[in-house]
């Protein structure tokens, strides 16, 4: 994966494949998770292969704690695409269903919204889903002791 800039010059983009993404996945080895950075505009299509790569990522390392980024996160993913996540891909993907995801939310309303429905849609559905306005209480949450037990 390299690091580009964007067209804009300011909000980084990835290269995946020969394909310029707006989201990089990296692991937090101090801290045990997976980080998910999502920048300028995401579509339905970049939020599946954003986790698609991070659950892969995932296993590898043998982790079930996700941190999403979403501060500078302009979506066009439908609320379709996003629903899709917990109903279909985490399932297709062989998530662990003891996994804990914390998203920092985005700046932009619309985006604010999309990532609220996507937790609310996630734990209807029995997934650990949290949002967060601030990145420290985001990871807080993540790495406490007994986490997995704890509710939202």
């Amino acid at each position: 994966m390299f690091r580009i800039r964007s067209a804009n010059g300011r909000d980084p983009l990835f290269l995946l494949k020969g394909r310029a993404m707006s989201w990089s996945i990296s692991f937090n080895e101090q801290k045990q998770f997976i980080e998910l950075v999502l920048a300028d505009t995401n579509s339905g299509q970049d939020i599946r292969d954003a986790t698609k790569e991070g659950v892969a990522l995932s296993k590898a390392r043998g982790v079930s704690r996700f941190l999403v980024d979403a501060s500078k996160m302009h979506i066009t993913a439908s609320l379709a695409d996003i629903l899709d996540l917990p109903n279909r891909q985490y399932f297709d993907e062989g998530l662990d269903r003891n996994s804990r995801v914390a998203v920092v939310n985005p700046e932009s309303d619309r985006s604010k919204e999309a990532t609220q429905f996507y937790e609310t849609a996630s734990v209807n559905r029995g997934w650990q889903v949290r949002t967060f306005s601030d990145r420290s209480d985001a990871e807080d949450w993540l790495t406490a002791a007994g986490s997995a037990e704890e509710s939202p």
